[in-house]
């Protein structure tokens, strides 16, 4: 029997939101009653959620705070069950109830962080969703450093080539993609189709983001090794513009 687990609907999340939004010390850092909590993922969850608020004033927003805040969330509870992971529900419940100061962080700046990141739009525009996934995706149980992979990527990279698109659950392949295209650690932001200039770089990358969705439909990437994706994308970018090999 399932356990079950706090959710916030659609409705309930945007009143809920609302009424944060007019507190005058709104955005403070939410403090939670672990005791009412009674879903262990859940409670996980939340103690996550007290670990990046307690660093994140070290990182800056954007590609920084993604980096640093998706090990984080995501090792805090790896055995997250699949029906909480998919629950839009829940996130919304993670994100409004225990972390909208982090959420108006990492987004706002001088304006309110835009509603959808709160869960309450597309589901990869929900920040937590969409950092643990990150977290899980590309963790490397074999590493010295199971998230290696992890702060590798540029925001657009994980938005448009990883979470939009249906070969970004297979892990193998997210973990070969991760690898092949941003192939030096040392600068973690930057990939292998060099930017002269963001029509080039676009260009390449995002005929690659086509083409392995194309033979997604022919080819099982779940079943494939890492070596076996690698060559796979080495074979779809041969020719695109502006790469470094």
């Amino acid at each position: 029997m399932e356990e079950s687990y706090p959710v916030l609907t659609m409705s309930a999340a945007s009143r809920r939101l609302d009424e944060l939004r007019e507190d005058p010390l709104y955005p403070h850092h939410q403090r939670s009653d672990l005791n009412a909590v009674e879903n262990r993922h859940a409670r996980r969850m939340v103690d996550a959620l007290d670990a990046v608020r307690s660093s994140m004033g070290r990182h800056r927003r954007g590609f920084r705070f993604d980096r640093f805040a998706a090990p984080l969330l995501h090792s805090f509870n790896r055995e997250l069950p699949t029906h909480m992971q998919e629950d839009a529900g829940f996130w919304r419940w993670v994100a409004i109830e225990h972390g909208a100061d982090i959420v108006e962080h990492r987004y706002g700046g001088s304006a309110r962080a835009g509603r959808s990141n709160f869960g309450l739009g597309d589901r990869w525009e929900s920040m937590f969703r969409r950092l643990w996934f990150r977290g899980d995706v590309s963790h490397d149980i074999e590493a010295r450093n199971p998230y290696h992979l992890t702060v590798l990527g540029d925001v657009d990279f994980w938005a448009s080539g990883v979470f939009r698109h249906q070969y970004g659950s297979s892990r193998n392949l997210a973990k070969a993609f991760i690898q092949f295209a941003y192939d030096n650690p040392t600068t973690p932001e930057q990939d292998r189709w060099q930017r002269a200039g963001e029509s080039d770089r676009d260009k390449g990358i995002r005929i690659l983001y086509k083409n392995l969705s194309r033979l997604h439909a022919t080819v099982a990437y779940e079943v494939l090794t890492v070596e076996q994706c690698t060559e796979i994308l080495k074979r779809l970018s041969k020719g695109l513009p502006r790469t470094s090999s």
